[in-house]
């Protein structure tokens, strides 16, 4: 099509099939989240590896399950003990032999 009229209806079948392909990706804006918690971990130095068992200092294992793995207890902001893949505080046996730990549900173990 030579003509201007062509030339306008060309651009105008673009825009149609350009807003057609980024249709899906207008999505809105997720909600602000507030409070949640971050794991600060800090070390001088440098973490050398985040895979625990190539790990090459104690330090370096550590800092990798920090960040990387989840624990039955943890500390909170205020430095509580508090349970995290546990489903509360350990029922200890009367002769505090036994610790029992009920883990949450829909928790599974891996490695």
């Amino acid at each position: 099509m030579t003509n201007g009229r062509g030339r306008s209806t060309w651009r105008w079948l673009a825009l149609v099939a350009f807003a057609q392909l980024a249709a899906p990706f207008a999505q809105a804006a997720p909600a602000v989240q507030t409070g949640g918690e971050i794991t600060a971990v800090y070390r001088a130095g440098n973490v050398e590896s985040l895979d625990p068992p190539s790990a090459s200092a104690g330090t370096d294992w550590r800092m990798a399950g920090l960040i990387l793995y989840n624990t039955l207890y943890r500390y909170d902001v205020n430095g509580k003990l508090v349970p995290d893949l546990a489903a509360g505080m350990p029922r200890i046996s009367p002769n505090g032999k036994v610790y029992t730990i009920q883990i949450l549900r829909g928790v599974r173990f891996h490695n």
